[in-house]
């Protein structure tokens, strides 16, 4: 919430991504969730991914393998309002957003952010404890490999965040999806990078409610908006000087 006070634009959805989330493919769609078949002629003609085999694409089917949402079909037209009333709106703002700051700076740093379950925390390259038990991560990092966004970017917001104490990793278990893969063109300096954090640093994830590190950790990621918003105003004033001296 204080992205604003240090001249970052905030983006914040106002709908639930187990409504519809913006961060899978607007085709990503398990049919077998509708009552009747897709008509190609609308958006897209459906591809679904893993995302929709394992129940979590556009319209999720559950929260997790025991929590299932729906006990119904559900009718075509009411997904389709949602991907008009809360999908395409969102993904037209950001695009809107980011190609504003293009074209008025040249440069992009789009931060993607997300939370994970602490189940949902532990790397595939898992980092070892000494008794030999799994390191769940605290901050992931995702740029699709490098394709979404700059290595430096990344290494510094690692060494940010590791430099605060909590254990990063990069592109595991999470390496980013739609909401990074759409906009993220480094090669054309618009950077788009996925960070996920585990929700057991600022809340009991039984209850929903706030635990006792919540205002350390939101003042954490406070300095993280402010650390981000001087790297880009250090970049931003390097590459006019380069083009000055040009």
């Amino acid at each position: 919430s204080a992205a604003p006070k240090h001249a970052a634009t905030l983006l914040c959805a106002l709908f639930a991504r187990s409504y519809i989330d913006p961060n899978r493919g607007i085709d990503d769609i398990d049919e077998q969730m509708l009552t009747e078949p897709w008509p190609e002629y609308v958006y897209e003609p459906l591809a679904p991914t893993e995302f929709s085999e394992r129940g979590i694409g556009l319209i999720a089917k559950n929260i997790d393998v025991d929590t299932v949402i729906y006990t119904r079909v559900l009718a075509l037209e009411e997904v389709i309002r949602r991907i008009s009333a809360y999908y395409v709106p969102y993904h037209r703002t950001l695009k809107h957003t980011i190609d504003k700051a293009y074209k008025q700076h040249g440069n992009v740093w789009h931060i993607n952010l997300h939370s994970m379950p602490s189940l949902a925390a532990y790397p595939k390259e898992a980092k070892k404890f000494s008794n030999g038990n799994s390191c769940p991560s605290d901050i992931v990092l995702g740029n699709l490999d490098g394709y979404s966004c700059e290595p430096s970017f990344t290494r510094m917001l690692q060494n940010f965040w590791e430099k605060l104490g909590y254990n990063v990793t990069i592109n595991d278990p999470f390496k980013g999806a739609e909401l990074i893969a759409c906009y993220g063109r480094p090669n054309l300096g618009i950077n788009s990078l996925q960070i996920e954090i585990n929700r057991s640093l600022y809340m009991d994830e039984q209850t929903g409610k706030p635990n006792s590190s919540y205002n350390d950790f939101k003042k954490h990621c406070t300095q993280m908006i402010i650390f981000c918003a001087q790297y880009c105003k250090t970049e931003l004033a390097t590459k006019i000087k380069h083009k000055q001296k040009s």
